[in-house]
């Protein structure tokens, strides 16, 4: 498994994604940061939303979010179920080449 920084930086490059650090793993895995242009900006997520779930797979850290993507058939996109503003929201995210 990739240690913090590495992993940050493996999941900023390849899916535009910078995560906060939370005191509660109950709100999900809150984005710090989206990169414009990038595969996650595509799926519509930005700054200050929590990811509650990557492919039916609850996610509170970037290690579960890793976990989650490298599960998924190689080519398919990412199902997710994030929350802003208090609602839940349903986006899909185009795979890493």
């Amino acid at each position: 498994m990739m240690g913090g920084w590495a992993l940050q930086r493996n999941l900023s490059s390849n899916y535009g994604l910078t995560f906060e650090t939370q005191a509660s793993k109950d709100e999900g895995l809150k984005i710090k940061a989206v990169d414009p242009g990038s595969l996650a900006f595509k799926a519509g997520l930005r700054p200050g939303d929590a990811i509650v779930q990557l492919n039916r797979e609850n996610v509170a850290t970037p290690d579960e979010f890793a976990e989650a993507l490298k599960k998924r058939p190689e080519g398919k996109d990412h199902l997710i179920l994030f929350s802003r503003g208090g609602m839940n929201n349903f986006t899909t995210m185009a795979a890493a080449k």
